[in-house]
C-alpha cells in the first residue's frame, strides 16, 4: 500500500524516547572494527547483544534479546532509547519503504516504526492471541507475517499490513508444526527458512507453500573424513548476483544455486584467508553495495564474499577496543548487519561494530 494510506494511520500510535549513555571515546583508533557506540547491559551482552538490526536512510534500528530498542545514526556514536510499542518484546524485524516494521512476541502483532515521526503504528492482524511473529519479509510492496503460536501447533502466515486489519491467510501447503526462522521476498517468489525442515517458497501465483529440495553437500564427519549430507536447517538467506544463497545450522556451510533452486553448489574460504572453516553456525547474510556478507557462530568474525576466491574474514580489530589493545567480545556470535552510505555496521559480540567501506577487500 502506498506510503501516505500507512501515514494516516501513524498518529494513531504511541511514542516515547529517551537518551542512552554512549561508549566513552579512545584515543588512537586501529584500522578495522570500531565500537558504535552502543552501551549494553552486561546481562543483553550475555544473551547475545543486538538481536534485529536494520537500516533506513540514515538512521539504524537495534533491538536486543531482551526487548529493548535503540536508534542510531549514521557518524554518530549516541543511540536514543526507544520505548517499545506497548511494552511488546520484539521478536522479527524488516524495512519497507519510510518505515521499521517489528513483529511482537505472545501478542502476535505487527507495528509500524517511523523514526522521522517516532511514532508505533499497530497493524492489527486480529486473533493472534498467544502468538509470536517469528518472521517477517518485505514482498511485492506488501508485509508478510509468519506466526507461531506458542503452546500449540498452529502457524498461520498473513499478506498485508498496507494500513490496519488488512490481511489476508497464505498459509495453504504450509508445514503446520514448523516455525519460520527467517523470510525474503525475491521478485515475485517468496522464500523462508525454518527451523528444522528446510527452505520453503511461494510465488505470487502459487495457492499454496512447496518445500524446496534440501541441499546434499560434503560433510565433514568425526573422523575428519568427508561424506554426503543432508542440509535442513537454514538459517540465513540472500539474494547475489542472480543466485539465491543460504546459511545453515551447526555444518559450517553457506550454499546457493542459480538453477531453479534444484542443485546446491556448496562455498568455500579463500585459502588465503588464514581461517580452516566457516562459522558452524550462519545466522546472517546480508548483501550491500554489491557484495555479500556472512556472521554467525564459532566464530563471530564476518566475512565478506571475495567472487572468484571465496569467503574472507574481517578480522581486523574484531571484537576488541578502538585502540587494539583489549578484547571487548562479550559472546562469540554475530547476528545481523546494516549498511549506510560508506559504513557497514555488523551486531556481534555483545555490540555493534562498524567498518569503513574502503576497508573491505
Amino acid at each position: 500500500m502506498m506510503r501516505w494510506i500507512l501515514g494516516l494511520f501513524l498518529g494513531l500510535g504511541t511514542s516515547g524516547c529517551t537518551s542512552s549513555p554512549t561508549a566513552p571515546k579512545v584515543a588512537g583508533p586501529v584500522a578495522g572494527w570500531h565500537d558504535a557506540g552502543l552501551v549494553l547491559s552486561p546481562d543483553d551482552q550475555s544473551a547475545g547483544g543486538v538481536q534485529w538490526l536494520a537500516a533506513l536512510d540514515s538512521q539504524l534500528l537495534a533491538v536486543t534479546a531482551s526487548g529493548k530498542v535503540f536508534l542510531g545514526r549514521q557518524g554518530s556514536g549516541h543511540w536514543d532509547t526507544i520505548q517499545s510499542p506497548s511494552g511488546a518484546w520484539i521478536s522479527s524485524l524488516v524495512v519497507r519503504d519510510s518505515f521499521f516494521y517489528v513483529g511482537t512476541r505472545v501478542a502476535g502483532q505487527v507495528w509500524a516504526f517511523s523514526p522521522k515521526s517516532r511514532k508505533w503504528t499497530n497493524l492489527n492482524i486480529g486473533g493472534v492471541d498467544s502468538m509470536k511473529t517469528a518472521a517477517l519479509a518485505s514482498f511485492q510492496g506488501q508485509t508478510v507475517a509468519f506466526l507461531s503460536r506458542i503452546y500449540g501447533w498452529a502457524r498461520p502466515i498473513y499478506f498485508g499490513g498496507g494500513f490496519p486489519g488488512q490481511w489476508s491467510r497464505i498459509d495453504a501447503g504450509w508445514n503446520d508444526s514448523e516455525e519460520a526462522t527467517t523470510a525474503l521476498g525475491v521478485g515475485n517468489t517468496l522464500y523462508a527458512t525454518t527451523y528444522s525442515h528446510g527452505l520453503w517458497k511461494r510465488s505470487a501465483t502459487d495457492t499454496a507453500w512447496k518445500r524446496v529440495p534440501d541441499p546434499v553437500v560434503p560433510i565433514m564427519q568425526g573422523n575428519g573424513q568427508f561424506e554426503p549430507g543432508t542440509l535442513t536447517d537454514p538459517r540465513s538467506i540472500a539474494w547475489y548476483k542472480n543466485s539465491l544463497w543460504v546459511g545453515h545450522l551447526i555444518w559450517h556451510q553457506i550454499v546457493h544455486t542459480s538453477n531453479g533452486d534444484s542443485i546446491w553448489v556448496p562455498t568455500s574460504l579463500d585459502p588465503g584467508s588464514g581461517y580452516t572453516r566457516l562459522p558452524s553456525d550462519v545466522f546472517s547474510l546480508y548483501v550491500w553495495r554489491e557484495r555479500l556478507f556472512a556472521g554467525g557462530q564459532a566464530t563471530s568474525v564476518p566475512l565478506v564474499y571475495v567472487d572468484g576466491q571465496g569467503w574472507r574474514y574481517l578480522s581486523q580489530n574484531w571484537g576488541k577496543t578502538d585502540d587494539g589493545t583489549r578484547q571487548a567480545c562479550g559472546v562469540d556470535i554475530t547476528l545481523a548487519f546494516a549498511g549506510i552510505g560508506d559504513t557497514l555496521y555488523a551486531a556481534g559480540c555483545g555490540h555493534v561494530f562498524k567498518l569503513p567501506w574502503s576497508e573491505v577487500p
